[in-house]
């Protein structure tokens, strides 16, 4: 199998992860009220351990709080529609889940992670070109969206289009350089792209 190949595939397989492990409402909203009671650490006090921490224990650690405080809208209805939105997709129904996100978007529209989320429902669905159009969008709204980089690169790679994938998996790993998976990913990329070692 050519690595492009097993790339897409463990890209699907990421890109479906996702919405279990970010979208999902257990901790993502969980993290999100234990953070209000933290000492005030900004998105950007928090992305910028995550870019220099010193362990994955670390950076996954703060990947948690940037992307809890990423999935807080600004809009409390917006903010109930996406959790309702993420059980329906976590009991497998993408279509009602996206429906009440497309709800979440009419309320916060410049919300990145709102779009990340609905394009995480839409892939799952099989709207590939509708996934694309909200990752893209989420990553136009906030630059260091490490997961709607990560998850464009896949939809990338599913499109035959690896330099594209590589350089937003590169982005990605500017942001969160602790990610190993990831690491690899480029590694492997990078040499099938560029064909030479890193």
């Amino acid at each position: 199998m050519s690595v492009i190949r097993d790339l897409v595939g463990f890209g699907a397989t990421a890109l479906v992860a996702a919405v279990v492990t970010t979208a999902a409402p257990v901790w993502v909203w969980a993290e999100a009220e234990a953070s209000r009671a933290r000492p005030a650490a900004t998105v950007e006090d928090l992305l910028e351990g995550l870019a220099s921490a010193p362990d994955e224990a670390t950076a996954a650690g703060l990947r948690k709080r940037i992307e809890a405080m990423w999935m807080a809208s600004g809009s409390a209805t917006a903010d109930l529609l996406a959790l309702r939105a993420a059980a329906l997709s976590a009991h497998g129904d993408p279509g009602a889940a996206a429906d009440l996100l497309d709800a979440a978007m009419v309320l916060a529209p410049d919300w990145a992670s709102g779009h990340w989320a609905r394009a995480v429902v839409r892939a799952i669905g099989g709207a590939r070109a509708g996934a694309r159009v909200d990752l893209q969008a989420a990553i136009r709204l906030e630059p260091r969206h490490f997961p709607a980089l990560t998850a464009l690169a896949s939809v990338m790679l599913q499109e035959g289009r690896p330099a594209e994938a590589l350089a937003l998996l590169r982005r990605a790993a500017a942001v969160d350089p602790r990610d190993a998976d990831r690491a690899a990913l480029i590694e492997r990329l990078t040499l099938e792209v560029e064909g030479r070692e890193l």
